[in-house]
């Protein structure tokens, strides 16, 4: 694997507008230039509301790193084995576009990926350090139960294994065999701690924006709780060759 040369992040967009120019603004606040490759704004289909947002943004020459890309698969979940293959920089960075990642975290991101290139650094939301504002209340549980549950069939000092907001080293994920089950997620944060891969936590901020739809029902979350354990024990205990 390569060690760190540049960043490419990618911003997972749908309907977001306002927040998605906010949240493109502060990559390039917060990424030094000479560090940052791209900025990709991955949408789920060409004609969506971010994709005018995106399109009106590159005509107004924002920044010359700025791109847009459609998703293959309008699953989200799938989107994330199609993002490994689209990166031509060392390492890259998966965001919501919806003001819920804190574009802060990404110079510390940087920082550890320049020492630690061959590892995975995420910010974690369950950090004893971290700001979690505006989430349910059975989110929060739900969530902490599970990366309990995770932490705990791996046999990991982790707080948060579900997050996809890391810094993740290019070459492993063009390396690995990813499947595509419904919950794509556990393949992409947990597959590779089978390989050894060092797992770092950092604080971050995850903010819930006001006005923004929430759809995180209870019987939502008791669902995928059942995919994501039914994953976690699958991937724990698969042998590495079938892996």
């Amino acid at each position: 694997m390569k060690p760190f040369e540049s960043l490419t992040v990618f911003l997972m967009a749908t309907n977001e507008t306002d927040i998605l120019e906010k949240t493109v603004h502060g990559v390039l606040d917060n990424c030094p230039d000479e560090d940052l490759g791209k900025i990709v704004v991955f949408l789920i289909s060409e004609d969506c509301p971010s994709a005018h947002t995106v399109r009106r943004m590159i005509a107004e020459k924002v920044s010359s790193k700025l791109e847009m890309r459609v998703q293959s698969s309008r699953s989200s979940y799938e989107a994330f084995a199609e993002i490994p293959t689209l990166c031509e920089t060392s390492h890259f960075v998966i965001m919501a576009s919806d003001g819920e990642m804190s574009p802060e975290t990404l110079k510390d991101f940087i920082a550890i990926a320049k020492k630690k290139p061959y590892s995975i650094v995420c910010g974690a939301k369950w950090n004893k350090k971290s700001v979690v504002e505006g989430h349910m209340l059975h989110r929060k549980i739900g969530s902490r139960f599970l990366d309990i549950f995770a932490a705990a069939v791996f046999g990991v000092e982790a707080t948060d294994l579900f997050s996809i907001f890391q810094i993740y080293p290019t070459q492993l994920y063009k390396d690995m065999n990813f499947r595509k089950p419904a919950h794509f997620v556990c393949e992409f944060t947990l597959k590779p701690l089978r390989y050894g891969v060092e797992y770092i936590e950092i604080p971050t901020v995850y903010r819930h924006e006001k006005g923004r739809k929430n759809n995180w029902s209870f019987l939502r979350l008791l669902m995928l709780a059942a995919f994501y354990s039914v994953d976690v024990i699958r991937i724990r205990f698969t042998p590495k060759k079938f892996l």
